[in-house]
């Protein structure tokens, strides 16, 4: 009976063992930290505003700030600043990935609801971003949030300054870049120079000129 219990009890710590150790060998990086979309690109639209929902998996050694950073870079790779500027309200929803769990049969459902979550989910929402269009000085207030469980552990907020060459950049081409007082938040895409009265703490940049503050 002993050596049955004994046999019982390795067994049980091989089980552990096999189950932390996906958690234990990935660290905290973009390459180890998975990300997926909801549906066949994460992307929907309603109206004037965008949703994009994906899942995350091999997070859980990473810390709030350390997750959040891959995840703002994860969304500057997919054409960010393209969605922000044909949009006004822009929201990013991760949500951990699990079995059992069937984000997609909900989206309808979220899109069409006042924040957009998945609310039968909520608990495993993981971090939202989301960029809200100042209509009357066409900034852009940038909101990013770490969620465990349904609370909030993390939340930044920055005010972007945006700039284009005429208001047509919003239909057919982009000119125009995301700028807080670290510098460029997203990388403009090539086109015309804009012109006009640019805003306030931005430098003009030439070949082998010192830069010239704007005003």
């Amino acid at each position: 009976m002993k050596l049955a219990m004994e046999l019982f009890k390795r067994m049980i710590t091989k089980i552990i063992l096999l189950l932390l150790l996906p958690a234990i060998c990935h660290g905290c990086s973009d390459e180890n930290v998975s990300i997926e979309p909801i549906g066949d690109s994460g992307r929907y639209k309603m109206g004037n505003d965008e949703f994009q929902y994906y899942t995350v998996a091999n997070y859980k050694n990473c810390s709030p700030d350390s997750l959040l950073k891959i995840l703002c870079n994860f969304c500057r790779q997919k054409h960010l600043t393209k969605s922000v500027a044909q949009n006004d309200f822009v929201s990013i929803f991760f949500y951990e990935k699990t079995l059992f769990a069937d984000y997609q049969e909900h989206i309808s459902d979220a899109i069409r609801s006042e924040t957009g979550s998945i609310d039968k989910y909520s608990r495993n929402l993981i971090a939202k971003i989301y960029y809200l269009k100042i209509a009357h000085d066409k900034n852009v207030v940038l909101t990013k949030i770490i969620y465990n469980k349904d609370s909030i552990i993390l939340l930044k907020r920055d005010t972007l300054e945006m700039f284009r060459d005429d208001d047509r950049a919003l239909e057919n081409k982009w000119d125009e870049a995301l700028w807080n007082e670290n510098g460029a938040y997203a990388p403009p895409v090539s086109g015309n120079t804009p012109g006009g009265e640019l805003p306030a703490n931005l430098y003009i940049f030439e070949k082998g000129k010192t830069p010239i503050p704007t005003r």
